[in-house]
């Protein structure tokens, strides 16, 4: 009851609650409300109405992703052939020319409109045959110094140059020495054989005495002794046996066979000579032990200065 105004259907309804308990015989006022059965069965589809008028478009939706690469169509017929360039080196002005010749010079490279000739491309007035195709570029920055390579093989031998003047004669060589008969014993101290002297002139003061040659031995040898000496030439003394450096060694072994051997022992000795004057060379030889017989029976040597 909500306290509205009656109407047609208040009279309408009034007509059915007296219908309904006519029919029934159960007065309205008396029924109680029941449960909801079951709901029925569905009825059959409509008929469909007439479609409604179209909308207006409504806005444009995002853009979707890009779909995948279709496959590739098949290769179109081939074009006709162009006509080409010629390439025709370094611009020769007696070389007759004619269209897409390509020319080069000072490293800028040219292509022909039309025949020509000795119309250089570099000219002012030449456009309407030449046309510039690429210039020269700009000369880069100088590059790194690599690394040096491997040394070559060596060159053949040059040719032999010309004899140079001849030069200024210079002083002359001097030597003196020989050879000589001693038959001497040679004792246990260092003594004196044989001595050359040799005199250098103020004319070439600076220069060596080269002392060369050899003295004889002589050595009665006795098995199981050992037998040794040895030659030094001095500049000094007339005594002098030296150091080391200087000596020449002779000598027979413990174990060689008693029997008398000769032994040729060499001499061979250098001194500076830096003033002039005359210079005695000293040979002198000795014997290390006391046993055996040993004999000096010959020697030759030779003194010569050398200028410097």
């Amino acid at each position: 009851m909500r306290g509205e105004a009656l109407d047609g259907r208040t009279g309408l309804f009034s007509l059915g609650v007296v219908l309904y308990e006519l029919v029934t015989g159960v007065l309205r006022s008396t029924v109680r409300r029941r449960e909801q059965g079951p709901q029925g069965l569905k009825g059959d589809a409509g008929v469909a109405g007439s479609q409604g008028a179209t909308g207006d478009i409504g806005p444009q939706g995002p853009q979707g992703g890009t779909g995948d690469t279709g496959p590739q169509g098949p290769p179109g017929a081939t074009g006709a052939t162009g006509p080409g360039f010629r390439f025709g080196g370094d611009y020769d002005p007696t070389q007759q020319y004619v269209v897409n010749d390509v020319v080069t010079k000072n490293g800028s490279a040219y292509l022909a409109l039309g025949d020509s000739v000795g119309t250089d491309p570099v000219l002012v007035n030449a456009s309407a045959v030449w046309a510039l195709l690429a210039s020269q570029g700009a000369t880069g920055n100088p590059g790194a110094r690599g690394a040096d390579g491997a040394m070559g093989l060596q060159g053949l031998q040059g040719p032999t140059g010309s004899q140079g003047p001849q030069g200024p004669t210079g002083p002359a060589a001097i030597s003196t020495g020989g050879g000589v008969i001693k038959n001497r014993a040679v004792s246990t101290y260092c003594t004196n054989e044989l001595q050359q002297s040799i005199t250098v002139t103020p004319a070439a003061p600076a220069g060596r005495l080269v002392v060369t040659g050899w003295m004889r031995i002589t050595v009665a040898h006795t098995n199981t002794l050992l037998d040794r000496g040895s030659v030094y030439p001095s500049a000094s003394n007339v005594t002098d046996c030296g150091s080391d450096s200087g000596r020449s060694y002779w000598s027979v072994a413990a174990s060689a066979p008693t029997d008398t051997y000769e032994i040729t022992v060499p001499i061979h000795q250098v001194y500076s000579v830096n003033f002039a004057g005359t210079y005695t060379i000293y040979f002198n030889t000795f014997k290390v032990n006391v046993n055996g017989a040993h004999t000096n029976n010959a020697m030759n040597v030779d003194v010569e200065f050398v200028p410097n």
